[in-house]
């Protein structure tokens, strides 16, 4: 667990399936913290945004072929890890999202082996296929993510950790509601420990349009009043 804030910035690109075209830069980052609830429950607290620009200017995006693009914006997530007492593997929980992802997710393990006595290799599956509300044009949301970091867990400063995000699904607007067209989605990030190390652009956008994202939330209230719990 990290009580303090860690970014996980990047960027990538996102796909045509099946062509391969380019539809859009894609970049961004998640910033969280952790904390350990008991000796087997971990807690991230975070919020993530992320930018589509375009591939030949880099300009941000606002329109593809007519329809509004807009960045990726979660203010508030909460996600559980625990371990199992009986085998010692990790599974997650999405206890609170922009999306309804509570209890809507096959209970997936979070699996890490060493590569040699310097290098952690973890894997995350997400797997989505939940309903889209009718006052956002019904349909459902479907698509399945991959998350692989790489971490020395002597954490030196010289070498910080690595993600490589993948993905396949709906990304509106550059897939259709029925879901008869998908986007792949390849992201490459590391782990930095402050604002101040984010690129440029990032923070000049964040600082003109989205202040909120220079720092996580502070606890599980702020997530909470963000959806309207109280």
């Amino acid at each position: 667990s990290n009580s303090n804030c860690v970014f996980w910035v990047g960027e990538g690109a996102l796909y045509e399936a099946y062509t391969g075209r380019i539809l859009a830069i894609f970049e961004g980052y998640d910033v969280g913290r952790g904390v350990q609830l008991d000796d087997n429950h971990i807690r991230q607290i975070s919020r993530k945004i992320f930018w589509f620009r375009d591939p030949d200017t880099g300009e941000i995006m606002t329109e593809y072929e007519g329809e509004a693009v807009m960045p990726i914006v979660y203010g508030g997530q909460m996600i559980d890890y625990r371990k199992s007492e009986e085998d010692g593997s990790v599974t997650y929980s999405v206890e609170a999202s922009k999306r309804a992802l509570k209890d809507a997710l096959p209970e997936m393990k979070v699996t890490s082996r060493m590569a040699g006595p310097h290098q952690m290799m973890i894997n995350i599956p997400v797997f989505v296929d939940i309903p889209i509300a009718e006052e956002r044009g019904g349909g459902r949301y479907r698509a399945w993510e991959f998350y692989d970091f790489g971490v020395d867990p002597s954490f030196p400063l010289d070498r910080p950790p690595t993600v490589s995000w993948s993905r396949q699904g709906s990304v509106p607007p550059f897939t259709d509601k029925m879901n008869s067209q998908e986007a792949v989605l390849k992201f490459s990030g590391y782990r930095v420990e402050s604002y101040e190390e984010l690129p440029d652009r990032m923070r000049m956008e964040v600082e003109r349009a989205y202040p909120l994202f220079m720092g996580a939330p502070k606890d599980e209230k702020e997530v909470q009043e963000i959806f309207g719990k109280r």
